[in-house]
């Protein structure tokens, strides 16, 4: 792989050092608008996952981390199409509806009130928001490591790390399975200790900010802002080909239970020499109903 010559004029580096913080602020501040307003928190979390979209792809075109991951390779771009249409489309609302009738269900038969609250409710919103970060990132970063150390996860999860070059849209390269068992990990326990339904969709809307991000072809430049937020220099290492770098850097939105469990990983102005699986052997990651099925062959 080799990494872009970024021209380093004033408005260049100006635009990898505050295009993210100023994301996320933005994000954020929209969200916390929507949940005091009559404006419907499910439009607000789309528009800020478009807009990321939006400006991701300009500074991809404009500041890319590398050239070579601008080239399609095979038919990767066409995986990465049908997933996030399938997953925005179909995966995500899917799990919503279930996931909201199997809370109150669950929450019925354990507490006997389809009400009952073991979440904070009375504080800022975006408060709220970084507390239900904090507990959805613990079930998600959990499951998201054992998924790398067990053949009957990895199996499913592998869909993700099937690509072989990163940028925004593979950031939705999964598997609907391995998509149903993170949301549980994450979404569902927000909903079981009864997270309002707005600062739910409220994290979801950040992760989904993050993730464009996250896979973003950029020259970014986090600086200290990479040990809070799973960040496109933190999260490369993740999608190394080299076990003892990918075995790492497991958060989604934010880094803490990477601290707290020792998995951060960073080496600073450097990145992995090729990223994808470490083993294709038998895979067929060009093609997506083959990749698809893939987990349940023996």
């Amino acid at each position: 792989m080799s990494t872009s010559v970024v021209k380093t004029s004033s408005g260049i580096w100006l635009a990898q050092v505050a295009v993210y913080p100023l994301a996320i602020l933005a994000c954020l501040a929209f969200l916390d608008w929507a949940a005091k307003s009559d404006f419907p928190m499910e439009a607000a979390q789309f528009i800020a996952f478009l807009t990321a979209i939006f400006v991701v792809m300009l500074c991809e075109h404009w500041m890319p981390f590398s050239q070579d991951w601008k080239r399609r390779i095979g038919s990767d771009r066409k995986i990465d199409i049908l997933t996030l249409f399938s997953t925005m489309g179909v995966v995500f609302p899917a799990l919503k509806n279930v996931g909201n009738l199997l809370a109150v269900v669950l929450v019925v038969w354990l507490f006997e009130s389809p009400e009952a609250i073991l979440f904070p409710t009375d504080l800022f919103f975006v408060t709220q928001l970084f507390m239900a970060a904090v507990i959805a990132e613990f079930g998600g970063y959990c499951l998201h490591r054992i998924s790398h150390h067990f053949q009957v996860l990895w199996r499913f999860h592998l869909v993700h790390h099937s690509a072989s070059r990163i940028y925004w849209m593979n950031a939705y390269r999964s598997h609907p399975i391995n998509i149903s068992w993170h949301y549980l990990a994450s979404i569902f326990v927000l909903l079981l200790i009864g997270v309002p339904q707005e600062v739910v969709l409220g994290y979801s809307g950040l992760a989904g900010v993050v993730s464009v991000f996250q896979h973003a072809n950029v020259a970014f430049k986090f600086g200290p802002l990479n040990y809070i937020f799973s960040t496109n220099e933190v999260h490369r290492w993740h999608h190394s080909t080299k076990l003892s770098e990918a075995d790492n850097n497991y958060g989604n939105v934010l880094m803490i239970w990477d601290h707290v469990f020792g998995t951060f990983y960073l080496r600073p102005n450097e990145s992995p020499a090729s990223v994808g699986l470490h083993d294709t052997k038998g895979v067929p990651v060009h093609s997506f109903l083959k990749l698809m099925l893939y987990p349940f062959k023996r």
